[in-house]
């Protein structure tokens, strides 16, 4: 159960980044607090839609909905959000991931 509150605080941090790149969201309601709820229930309804067997396929819609509702902000800023977040998810991959398989190749080449 820590765990999962950890990672959605990371999540949280990064949504909230998110937000602030991609939209005109006043600083009140781009809290942390509030990008830990969204994101909890993200999370919560991510683990629902995957149970509910075919309906999964309507969950980029239902989070384009939560994120929308959560934000009061309209469908096209939520598709920029949605963006940012691919936009930082890619680049965390190229920070983080590359350099840490590239050190794994290399440690088995040495061995």
């Amino acid at each position: 159960m820590f765990g999962t509150l950890i990672v959605w605080f990371l999540f949280a941090v990064i949504l909230k980044v998110a937000i602030g790149v991609a939209t005109a969201v006043p600083a009140q309601r781009n809290s942390v607090g509030r990008a830990f709820v969204t994101t909890g229930v993200l999370s919560l309804g991510h683990a629902m839609f995957s149970a509910a067997g075919p309906l999964w396929i309507l969950w980029p819609i239902v989070w384009l909905f939560i994120l929308k509702s959560a934000y009061e902000i309209g469908w096209a800023r939520a598709v920029l959000v949605w963006l940012a977040l691919m936009a930082i998810g890619a680049a965390l991959i190229m920070l983080v991931l590359v350099p840490l398989g590239l050190m794994a190749g290399l440690s088995l080449a040495i061995l």
